[in-house]
């Protein structure tokens, strides 16, 4: 049985351990940097906010901090989800309408660091 990583990438899914040798490998070979390249120019302050902070009413379904994902193995350490502010108000905007219809939202995903943008 195969995994794919990523449409170039395919990892043979006899152990986990051989899983994520593989992927450093692959990482080395295509040339991924240690750190984030360092740009210039004028950029968006950061406000990163965590989105249960905001509003606890949101559920949360961090899969990339379990196995239970397309890459059989956590790649974060916590199940935790960070957002932009501007981007979480939404969020909780949508939330709250949702509220009123007897629904919610189930979040999945939110800031990536950048190290493990580079794993995807």
């Amino acid at each position: 049985m195969l995994s794919y990583i990523s449409n170039m990438i395919i990892i043979p899914k006899a152990s986990k351990f051989f899983s994520i040798l593989f992927v450093l490998i692959a990482l080395q070979l295509l040339g991924c940097a240690p750190r984030p390249p360092q740009e210039t120019g004028i950029f968006k302050k950061n406000d990163l906010v965590e989105l249960i902070n905001i509003d606890s009413s949101i559920k949360l379904d961090i899969r990339y901090a379990t196995s239970n994902n397309f890459a059989d193995q956590p790649v974060y350490e916590e199940a935790r989800a960070f957002l932009q502010r501007p981007e979480a108000e939404a969020l909780i905007r949508g939330n709250n309408n949702l509220k009123k219809l007897g629904y919610g939202l189930l979040v999945f995903d939110g800031y990536r660091p950048w190290s493990v943008t580079k794993l995807f």
